[in-house]
Formats: structure tokens, sequence, C-alpha cells
């Protein structure tokens, strides 16, 4: 994959729903705790929280699924892979004691997934993205980590949701784009 996500930074992945952005943002930050290699780069492991906000059930059999695949046990990924079962409001009262755990536990990356479920306001309104972003710096500023936001793409489909201040507040934005081909079919039960 041709981008890098950097220490002491904020940045997004954005997609639309089912094209896989939490799958590949887990499987990236299991691969960072794990010290596994990943897109072809071999990484030195890093403490890691991912915030599952939405998707709890799906995204813990989603990192067995990975775990499994990758051949990682669970030994290897002690005290370095935090899956916080929650939102946390971004808001700078309401995260205080995420920050906290933040500033405790010095993780390097810290996986906010989704925007939508943990953004108080209106995400149109460059005000409210504002006092979002001041909320994500506060986090990336308490270990110097990168702060990785997941969103959805607005209805045209060739960004992400909201405000154009988003894009102007992230260091990095990476868009998530599945081929219909490659989808998997949707398994049912009778």
């Amino acid at each position: 994959m041709p981008f890098m996500l950097y220490e002491d930074s904020l940045a997004r992945m954005y997609g639309a729903p089912g094209s896989g952005k939490s799958f590949v943002a887990l499987d990236m930050a299991l691969s960072l705790a794990a010290g596994r290699a990943w897109a072809g780069r071999l990484i030195e492991p890093r403490t890691v929280v991912y915030v599952m906000a939405e998707g709890q059930a799906v995204n813990a059999d989603r990192v067995d699924a990975l775990m499994s695949k990758h051949v990682v046990d669970d030994d290897r990924l002690e005290g370095r892979f935090f899956a916080v079962p929650d939102a946390v409001m971004l808001t700078e009262t309401a995260a205080r004691p995420f920050i906290e755990w933040v500033r405790e536990n010095q993780p390097k990356l810290v996986v906010l997934d989704t925007k939508n479920a943990m953004m108080l306001g209106e995400e149109n309104s460059a005000t409210d993205f504002a006092a979002m972003r001041r909320t994500l710096d506060l986090i990336r500023k308490a270990s110097g980590c990168c702060v990785l936001l997941i969103d959805h793409t607005g209805y045209e489909g060739s960004r992400a949701r909201g405000s154009s201040a988003g894009t102007a507040a992230m260091d990095t934005e990476i868009r998530v784009e599945m081929d219909s081909s490659q989808r998997p079919a949707l398994i049912t039960a009778e």
C-alpha cells in the first residue's frame, strides 16, 4: 500500500459502508501491535488502542480472524493491543478520562472507529468539527501518537463526509475502496 501513518499526527481513513475500512484499520493496528509485516513493510511492535464505537461484535470476530490468518497468538499482543468496546465522545470534557489513559499507556496509534459514533454536533459544521479536532489534538499530544479517525464517504462518494475543514485538519487521508468483484458473498442461515 502506498501510504504511511506518522507518529504525532492526525489521519483519517474513509470509505463507503462495506468498503472494508474497519477491516483495513484493524489489520494495520494488529500488525503494528504484533510487530509483523504489513503491506510489505516490517513494523517494529508498538502499543495500539482501537476504540470500537460501532460494530463491536463484528470487530471482535474480525480480530480473531486476522489473528488466526496471520498466526498471531494472544501473548504477542499482551500489553500492546487494547480494544475499547465503547464510544469515546470527542469533546474535551467527555474525553478527559480517555486522554489520561493515553498519557499513562503511551500508545503510538489510536484508532477511533467511527467519527459518526463519537462526534457531537453537526458534522457539516466547521465549528463543530473544529471542536472535535481540538479533542483529537489532545489525544495526539498525550502520547505523541497517530490518531486515526475512521469515517464514511459523503453522498458523492469521492471524499469523507462532513465539513471540508476535516480534510484541512488531517496530516494524512486514506480512501478505502473495494472492488465489487472481490466482495465476499453474504452467507445466510436457513
